[in-house]
């Protein structure tokens, strides 16, 4: 007896063993045949055979992966952008796929953008390749090989980049500037390049995005920088205007101030929220009650864009010096939904108003709905029943923003696997993205 009982444990050990092996190549078949899928374009039969298989999640790891890998590599440069934006938003998440996108064999734009993200991942190992794509008879198109170039070893270059054609060149080489900048060099003369480089994107690259990042940077050489402030003051873009007062009230705010006191005292405009943004971002907050009362008066424009800036701009602003009160009147009388959001949000959920407005945006199967929904769903059954229907709208917009404010806000993988298979690639890429970030 006690020889057969010792052969039926072996024996149970051995189908133990069996069953893991059929198991593990099964799953292995299984991810071999998502990615051929993915490959020839068959997603519905991609997602079909992850399911047939028991929804395992190594499979729907491999799913989601090839599709953001077809995408980087697509022949389409905005599938290309929008596969590489996924990849930013998943962080270090993303590195194995990087590792892939890198490959000597991989064409070299892809490779450049993905050695370029790996570097701001904080992998150094991709300077040295970056560089090399850099130099020489680089391919047309290879901008991001720009961010390995250190600003204190190739200036010359960098000063080109900075004026090149491409605006993904001109943003490479700016954020290797900035990088010197951070870095605290001591070398006056280096510093004094530095600065005027920067002064020059400020005041004439025709990017907002670029001249406000500019003046952000700008912030670390002090006075010597102040007439790029001054400058900037006066650009056309609401977001380089609001840098520039930052960067005004950092370093010198007596001389600030008069331009303030203008801006301030003037009628409400979208220069005098400006300055109340200027002065309700720094930390810690300078002058939050005026501020409040800037932003409390763009509350009641009939300018719908001032209401939302304003109101989009109000969590800036410490609570203790808020008008709970007006908030909910505006809130009650807002005819935007969008800004009817923002202030729902900057009340937050201890105002039952509050809660009963975001309630009554998150009915409406739109952006502003999902949003809504998205700030519900943690601890509201029916948000989450409402954001998860989004999923099948018929606007491609709303379905890839659904997508990732289910992983953001229920990190849930498994009402995303039919967008997976969507007939849109922004939305196939938005949910690979997403689902990669629970899984």
């Amino acid at each position: 007896m006690r020889y057969l009982r010792g052969m039926s444990e072996i024996f149970a050990r051995a189908c133990l063993v069996c069953l893991g092996v059929c198991f593990w190549g099964c799953a292995t078949a299984a991810r071999t045949e998502v990615v051929a899928h993915v490959q020839g374009g068959q997603y519905g039969a991609a997602v079909a055979r992850y399911e047939r298989e028991g929804k395992p999640r190594s499979v729907l790891q491999a799913l989601s992966e090839s599709l953001l890998m077809q995408a980087a590599q697509s022949a389409d440069p905005e599938q290309q952008r929008a596969a590489f934006v996924e990849l930013t938003l998943l962080g270090t998440l993303a590195k194995p796929l990087l590792e892939s996108l890198t490959s000597a064999d991989r064409a070299p734009l892809v490779r450049a953008q993905a050695l370029r993200l790996s570097l701001a991942l904080g992998d150094e190992d991709a300077r040295a390749p970056l560089r090399e794509l850099w130099s020489g008879a680089a391919p047309k198109g290879v901008d991001g090989a720009d961010a390995a170039v250190e600003a204190d070893g190739d200036w010359p270059r960098l000063l080109d980049a900075l004026r090149a054609a491409r605006k993904e060149r001109r943003a490479a080489a700016l954020a290797s500037v900035s990088r010197s900048a951070r870095a605290g060099n001591e070398d006056r003369e280096l510093r004094a390049r530095q600065r005027q480089a920067l002064s020059e994107v400020a005041r004439f690259d025709p990017e907002p995005q670029l001249r406000a990042a500019a003046l952000s940077a700008l912030a670390r050489h002090g006075v010597e920088a102040l007439s790029a402030f001054e400058a900037g003051v006066q650009d056309a873009d609401a977001d380089v205007r609001s840098a520039a007062l930052r960067g005004m009230l950092g370093l010198d705010p007596e001389r600030a101030r008069t331009l303030l006191d203008q801006q301030l005292g003037a009628a409400v405009s979208s220069e005098s929220i400006d300055a109340a943004i200027a002065l309700a971002a720094l930390s810690p907050a300078r002058e939050p009650e005026r501020a409040w009362s800037l932003l409390a008066a763009a509350l009641v424009s009939p300018d719908a864009s001032l209401r939302a800036r304003a109101a989009g701009s109000l969590q800036l602003v410490p609570e203790r010096v808020r008008d709970a009160a007006f908030l909910r009147t505006r809130l009650e009388a807002e005819p935007s939904r969008s800004v009817r959001l923002s202030l729902a949000l900057a009340q937050g959920y201890a105002d039952p108003k509050a809660v009963q407005a975001l309630v009554g945006l998150s009915e409406s199967a739109d952006l502003t709905g999902a949003e809504a929904a998205a700030e519900l769903a943690p601890r509201d059954e029916q948000a989450r029943k409402r954001l998860r229907a989004l999923t099948s709208h018929t606007t491609l917009l709303v379905r890839a923003t659904a997508a990732r404010l289910i992983a953001r806000e229920l990190h849930e993988s498994d009402p995303l696997v039919k967008l997976l298979a969507d007939a849109s690639w922004q939305v196939r890429s938005a949910a690979a993205g997403a689902v990669l970030s629970v899984l």
